[in-house]
């Protein structure tokens, strides 16, 4: 019996994020260097790595491809994680420069240059994020992020661990901010 390896490395991950930086719009210099990587952990057992590029872009590489992208400059799930009255105003006072079709169509574009196909899963769904200061009080206010997911065609129950592919569009730059497709890796995609 002879059993393959694959091989596992930095330089090869680094090939992986200079790739997925470029088709997701992000500029950076490529080549990528181990030298422009912050806090980074390689977990061999699993072939899993994970760093920051600049100390910006948190990247996690997994299953042969990247798996999970953030930048770090717009830390959506921080500022929205404390719900601050104040900062979700202040966040709201600064409009979105994109509505919700411009944010499915950037999405679309990045999720078609990432590789992926239409045909395997369901349209995407785009859904703005507000903030209700006061759950008597209806105003809500508009927050300048969309959230995009696609569903993977015959998987999705309802479930929060069902298999997509979500990205966070920002209203105030149009880019990406988000990428996660880890769900996906049970299914080799």
């Amino acid at each position: 019996m002879v059993r393959l390896i694959a091989v596992f490395s930095v330089s090869l991950a680094l090939t992986q994020f200079g790739g997925f930086l470029q088709k997701a719009g992000i500029e950076v210099p490529v080549p990528l260097t181990e030298d422009m990587l912050v806090h980074t952990v390689v977990r061999t057992n699993d072939q899993m790595i994970s760093t920051r590029v600049f100390g910006r872009y948190y990247l996690s590489y997994f299953v042969g491809k990247v798996r999970v992208f953030a930048d770090r400059d717009e830390n959506i799930h921080q500022t929205l994680s404390r719900l601050d009255p104040k900062e979700m105003a202040d966040l709201s006072a600064n409009p979105s420069r994109i509505d919700e079709e411009e944010a499915r169509q950037t999405a679309c574009e990045a999720f078609s240059r990432l590789g992926f196909q239409d045909k395997d899963f369901e349209p995407p769904v785009v859904h703005h994020f507000t903030y209700q200061p006061n759950e008597l009080d209806p105003q809500v206010l508009l927050l300048p992020f969309f959230h995009v997911q696609w569903d993977l065609k015959g998987e999705h129950r309802g479930d929060a661990l069902d298999p997509c592919a979500t990205m966070i569009i920002s209203g105030r730059t149009r880019h990406l901010i988000f990428f996660d497709i880890s769900s996906l890796a049970r299914f080799n995609r």
